[in-house]
């Protein structure tokens, strides 16, 4: 479904380019949650950016099935942001129902098919009580989740999300992070996401993409990386320790 070739991301500058990721390579396939690990400042946002065609790639490829026009690419990929939607005097209902402008005529005009994704996507992210409420009145978790019910009625087969259990609680994360797992064993989709949520992701993650902050990154499964005492390394820091046996962090008494 997604892959990347031989990779570069970063910024340009006026001298020289700024490099994040000097070549990175993996594929996310159908039916695969893959998450991508890595401590502040280590590119994970300009990766997921990058791949999603909001940043410009200094080098490699991104390949998504095949795209001619931004309406079809629209039909492939639904993308979470933590920016915020500029139009805060909409509602809800409305907000979750512009996911389904790929799939609509030129007048936007929904289909009893259309109504119905819709209504899934607000259950699916149990957001039924807000879908009245403008988004000015919403809370920073419940605006997430607005957003990603908004991705889940575009019904994409490709779903990327930067940091989208950011502002949520613990119940609210897990449950977050049990429907991207959901919907891509039971729906099939491919699903790329970032987070800070390291022993969550090493729970529920089929594929973990961690980024050193070395322009490198170590691809595998979460049993995989900590074996091999990457993810140990990638977060060491004076007073912490990682539990390789149980996936944890602790404090050095």
């Amino acid at each position: 479904m997604l892959k990347i070739s031989n990779l570069q991301t970063g910024f340009q500058h006026k001298k020289s380019p700024i490099i994040l990721l000097e070549s990175i390579n993996f594929q996310v396939k159908k039916g695969e949650l893959c998450i991508i690990l890595g401590r502040n400042g280590t590119g994970k946002t300009t990766l997921l950016r990058t791949i999603a065609g909001l940043h410009t790639a200094l080098n490699g490829n991104v390949e998504i099935d095949s795209k001619k026009s931004e309406k079809q690419a629209s039909k492939k990929m639904a993308v979470v942001t933590t920016e915020r939607f500029r139009l805060s005097y909409f509602h809800v209902k409305d907000v979750v129902a512009l996911g389904r402008y790929p799939h609509t005529n030129y007048f936007g005009n929904l289909k009893e098919k259309d109504k119905k994704t819709i209504q899934n996507a607000i259950e699916l992210t149990n957001i039924k009580h807000l879908i009245h409420k403008p988004l000015a009145q919403l809370s920073d978790g419940e605006y997430q989740k607005v957003m990603i019910a908004r991705a889940l009625a575009q019904d994409t087969p490709l779903l990327l999300l930067d940091e989208p259990t950011a502002h949520l609680d613990l119940v609210n994360r897990i449950a977050i992070f049990q429907l991207l797992k959901k919907l891509s064993k039971e729906n099939g989709k491919a699903v790329l996401c970032t987070t800070h949520e390291v022993e969550l992701a090493l729970q529920i993650a089929d594929k973990i993409v961690l980024l050193t902050g070395e322009k490198q990154a170590h691809i595998g499964t979460a049993k995989q990386l900590v074996e091999q005492g990457h993810i140990e390394n990638a977060y060491a820091a004076e007073g912490v320790f990682f539990d390789s046996k149980s996936g944890r962090f602790g404090m050095v008494k």
